[in-house]
């Protein structure tokens, strides 16, 4: 069955209760939206112009970066608003083409979504880049095919019935024989993390630099190891230190955390 507007939030949660930091670090590729008011919506796309046409004339567009081998882009939506979305590789050459994006969800397909969590992931989105392959009956630089994607609305931090208490989304549990792609997202030691790149079998946890990004803050001290002043540390290690976390913005060694320090370190949170 095909509608021209499906609107969802499948939310699997439990109440997160302990502290949380908002912005992991200053040097974060993307940080999900924790304003009710937008959401995220991200993905990987070669040299690409992503536009959102949403409900009240209002557009949103952006264009993805080359960062190493991946080509992320995110796009803040206003939340609630019905958008279609459609993405031009070659903008401003006369090889443009211009993809519709049509997206499935319990296996209803529409041609628009309501953006109604804070992060939307689209992970690697196969678009075409060269005009000769692509189906164009009437030569107008528009695929005549969209691409569905499956659409899943992540809810980190969201205040669903404004009370002022946060909810926390557990993904699927690492499995170390999975091969993962750029922007999956699992759960590992009850903490949430984002594949920065592909990958298999490197744990998810503060020591695999350039594998995964920490997205939540654990509930048990005993996740994070202590400080150790001979230690070489880089971005996104954990440590604790005196009962507080803090996690390292860039390589350091030897260069104690507190709060006074704040250039290496970034306090999260303390038990």
């Amino acid at each position: 069955m095909y509608k021209t507007m499906i609107s969802f939030l499948t939310i699997l949660s439990l109440v997160f209760t302990s502290c949380s930091s908002s912005d992991e670090a200053s040097n974060t590729p993307y940080n999900d939206s924790k304003d009710n008011n937008f959401t995220v919506l991200r993905g990987s796309v070669p040299g690409t112009l992503i536009e959102a046409i949403c409900d009240d004339n209002k557009n949103f567009a952006t264009n993805s970066e080359q960062i190493g081998s991946q080509h992320p882009f995110a796009l803040e939506i206003e939340t609630g608003l019905s958008c279609r979305l459609l993405m031009t590789t070659n903008e401003g050459t006369a090889d443009n083409i211009i993809t519709n994006i049509s997206f499935t969800e319990n296996n209803v397909t529409g041609d628009s979504f309501v953006a109604l969590a804070h992060n939307i992931n689209l992970g690697y989105i196969p678009l075409e880049t060269v005009k000769s392959n692509i189906v164009d009956d009437n030569n107008d630089s528009i695929v005549d095919t969209p691409i569905t994607l499956p659409l899943i609305q992540h809810v980190d931090t969201l205040d669903i019935d404004n009370s002022g208490s946060s909810s926390e989304l557990i993904y699927e549990e690492y499995n170390s024989s999975k091969q993962y792609v750029y922007l999956d997202r699992v759960t590992y030691n009850s903490e949430n993390f984002e594949a920065k790149e592909a990958t298999q079998g490197y744990i998810p946890d503060y020591n695999a630099i350039g594998k995964w990004i920490p997205l939540s803050f654990s509930s048990n001290a005993s996740t994070y190891a202590e400080y150790d002043n001979s230690k070489n540390y880089s971005y996104p290690n954990r440590v604790l230190y005196f009962n507080v976390v803090y996690q390292s913005k860039y390589d350091t060694v030897g260069n104690t955390p507190n709060d006074l320090n704040t250039s290496a370190w970034l306090r999260l949170g303390e038990y």
